[in-house]
């Protein structure tokens, strides 16, 4: 989606995301990754591309984790009642009650770490990759 923006506009990126999103579904067995991609991972780039260029950056990073955590809730609740013979817990036994706490910090901790490698492969792709593979300013 970040060379879509780039390279053309959001629309298209936009149009990218919702046919990508189509396709996954027709073609891609996975739900799991079917539905990551179509909640979150599709169109975060194109949501992070307009944040970033908020000038306020606690309400910027506010609108991301908002958009992430619902992003996982849906996600968590759709395997929980949708796709009942997933079981997104297995392994987390031993943490007990705390299984689902500690995942959701960890997963906040993961996209904080995300949304930065991901501004710098933006920052890299334009800066680096155009300038000296594509020869694009």
């Amino acid at each position: 989606m970040v060379v879509m923006i780039v390279e053309t506009s959001p629309k298209w990126a936009v149009t990218t995301y919702v046919v990508v999103s189509t396709l996954c579904f027709i073609v891609t067995p996975n739900y799991e990754a079917t539905m990551l991609f179509v909640l979150f991972m599709g169109y975060y780039p194109i949501l992070k591309f307009h944040l970033d260029r908020l000038e306020n950056k606690v309400l910027s990073w506010t609108i991301k984790y908002v958009v992430f955590n619902v992003a996982v809730v849906i996600f968590f609740l759709v395997f929980q009642y949708v796709f009942t013979s997933v079981d997104l817990l297995e392994g987390m036994e031993m943490f007990g009650r705390f299984a689902i706490p500690i995942l959701w910090l960890m997963g906040n901790i993961m996209f904080l770490i995300y949304d930065i490698v991901l501004g710098q492969l933006v920052d890299l792709y334009i800066n680096w990759f155009r300038k000296k593979i594509l020869r694009r300013r």
